[in-house]
């Protein structure tokens, strides 16, 4: 049987990726009941999960918050700054999600390749884009960044809510 070490590593930062990637998203749901109902509200929630996509939920959030922060320029900002900070990021995390994979072996490896040979779109992108490895590692960073941006989020929304009593959290890249 073949050695799946590439294989498991792959999934697992792609495991952790995911999960960091919907922890960030609940933290958005949390900005986002706060800026429509004042804090966290059932109803909010509920709007914000029928939602379709992800993207479709940074797009709600995003005019949400520039009509109720409209007068908070220095919170619109650090808003509009984060949600482009996870758009950035969903390049990569749509593309690995939505790509398909496959296992090079050679003389003494073997390593997770995306598989470009049914002309899968997102394949074709990873290919392109780490012809020369480091996908698993790129997870990684997309990870530790997405956790951090979710530190910052918990961060903001406590702003969100204190507004005038609480100095704006510091962007962490």
């Amino acid at each position: 049987m073949a050695n799946l070490e590439p294989a498991d590593e792959f999934a697992k930062a792609l495991g952790y990726l995911l999960w960091a990637w919907t922890d960030i998203h609940e933290h958005l749901a949390i900005i986002y009941s706060i800026l429509r109902e004042g804090g966290l509200s059932e109803n909010s929630f509920s709007e914000w999960h029928k939602l379709k996509t992800d993207y479709g939920r940074r797009r709600e959030l995003r005019e949400v918050a520039s009509k109720r922060l409209r007068h908070n320029e220095s919170l619109l900002s650090e808003v509009s700054w984060l949600l482009g900070k996870i758009d950035a990021l969903s390049k990569n995390r749509n593309d690995v999600v939505h790509g398909s994979f496959g296992i090079l072996f050679g003389d003494d490896t073997e390593v997770v390749i995306p598989s470009e040979i049914y002309g899968n779109l997102n394949a074709q992108k990873l290919a392109e884009r780490f012809a020369d490895g480091g996908l698993v590692e790129q997870l990684i960073k997309d990870r530790e960044a997405i956790e951090q941006l979710t530190e910052f989020s918990g961060d903001l929304y406590q702003c969100i809510l204190d507004q005038e009593q609480r100095p704006l959290p510091h962007r962490p890249f």
